[in-house]
């Protein structure tokens, strides 16, 4: 169950990620851009990261999730309403970096992860 959460959570950010935006969601901050691309990308390392079972596991889920956050920057190149940018394909890299250390410092207890609720 909680693979196919993240897995809804990988689709959302796709998605979000290709659709028009007439302006970013939240508050006016300086960069803004970059901290919602750390932030779902930290986000989805720390979910990921919680359910994988070694530190290896986690590794390669942040690499996927890095090759994952550049084929949606090459997309949005291809798409007219959007921008594929290098800038946000570090901020994606900084926030997987962040979210693997978060899931690897603390530890979801293995019982409430086994739950199927």
């Amino acid at each position: 169950m909680w693979r196919h959460l993240g897995c809804a959570m990988v689709g959302l950010v796709i998605v979000a990620s290709l659709l028009p935006l007439a302006e970013l969601p939240g508050p006016d901050v300086p960069l803004k851009d970059k901290w919602l691309h750390l932030l779902a990308w930290g986000s989805l390392a720390a979910w990921f990261g919680q359910i994988a079972s070694s530190t290896g596991a986690r590794m390669r889920t942040a690499a996927i999730l890095l090759a994952i956050s550049g084929l949606i920057e090459v997309a949005q190149i291809l798409v007219p309403f959007r921008d594929g940018d290098w800038a946000d394909l570090v901020a994606n890299g900084i926030g997987l970096a962040a979210g693997t250390l978060f899931s690897a410092a603390i530890r979801v207890p293995e019982a409430f992860l086994a739950r199927d609720a």
